[in-house]
């Protein structure tokens, strides 16, 4: 029988928050894993259930790296959100972690960066559905934005994965923009990088 995070901490008479916000998060991407492997939504409901669970003990926290938790673990559960088709649920979980992140790290730091990107990916999504040109635009600043941190970053020798992840949704934006691909190579070659 799978044991919950409640179960955990009672059977080790853990009274550390951190311990049980950490609990729920791992159990919720375990749960995440399986249900998105298996299509299966009552499974991929309980991830949910769990990622919430992280993010409000978070919340409610004060332990010393509760900020940083409250951005991942909304990170985590936007991820879910998305995986069971609730993109409108993501994006606000997004933006929240976005406003968390701006005011947990210092500007420029790379982790803002991925947490942007994450919210431009979620928008271009609701932009792509709703046919939204607000969105479109929004999602367009928001994925320059992260592309102009994670290159400043990659300058330096760091994390050129993101970089590459963040080039291609920022493409992506531009040709759903109806952006010609020698504009795009322009606008990439304006922040240094190749097309």
């Amino acid at each position: 029988m799978l044991k919950t995070a409640e179960d955990i901490v009672f059977e080790n008479n853990l009274d550390d928050k951190e311990i049980l916000a950490v609990n729920f998060s791992n159990m919720s991407k375990e749960r995440y894993l399986v249900g998105k492997e298996a299509e299966d939504d009552e499974i991929l409901a309980t991830a949910e259930s769990f990622a919430l669970k992280a993010v409000v003990v978070a919340r409610t926290s004060d332990y010393v790296n509760a900020s940083i938790h409250r951005v991942v673990f909304l990170q985590n559960l936007a991820g879910i959100l998305i995986c069971s088709s609730k993109s409108r649920e993501a994006e606000k979980v997004c933006r929240e972690a976005l406003t968390l992140a701006q005011k947990t790290f210092p500007t420029g730091h790379p982790f803002i960066a991925q947490v942007m990107h994450n919210l431009a990916s979620t928008i271009h999504c609701l932009a792509i559905s709703y046919k939204d040109e607000a969105l479109l635009s929004e999602a367009e600043s928001l994925a320059f934005n992260a592309l102009v941190i994670f290159s400043a970053q990659e300058k330096s020798g760091y994390i050129s994965e993101w970089l590459n992840l963040a080039c291609q949704r920022y493409r992506a934006i531009l040709l759903g923009q109806g952006l010609s691909p020698e504009a795009i190579r322009a606008k990439l070659a304006s922040l240094g990088l190749q097309d």
